[in-house]
């Protein structure tokens, strides 16, 4: 992705995402304890933050089968949104 392409990019997905997406390589799986973060849930299901994010709150983006995998995979890893967090 070149340098144009990349800003243009950056008009329509927030940096957080791209920080992700950056870090996911670095990442390993923890299978010492439940998954507690978004960026954890997401990883798990092979999606990025931003899709998983979009999904839980409902967004109109995101294709009814990925919002339907996402929360099947909430019931399955008991993974909850916080509440407090907004």
């Amino acid at each position: 992705m070149g340098v144009a392409s990349a800003s243009k990019a950056r008009q329509f997905f927030p940096l957080s995402c791209f920080r992700y997406l950056a870090t996911m390589a670095q990442r390993t799986e923890r299978t010492d304890r439940p998954i507690q973060t978004i960026s954890e849930f997401a990883a798990h299901l092979g999606l990025s933050y931003c899709t998983v994010s979009r999904a839980i709150n409902g967004h109109p983006r995101v294709k009814e089968a990925t919002r339907q995998r996402i929360l099947q995979g909430m019931d399955e890893t008991g993974f909850r949104r916080c509440m407090a967090r907004g």
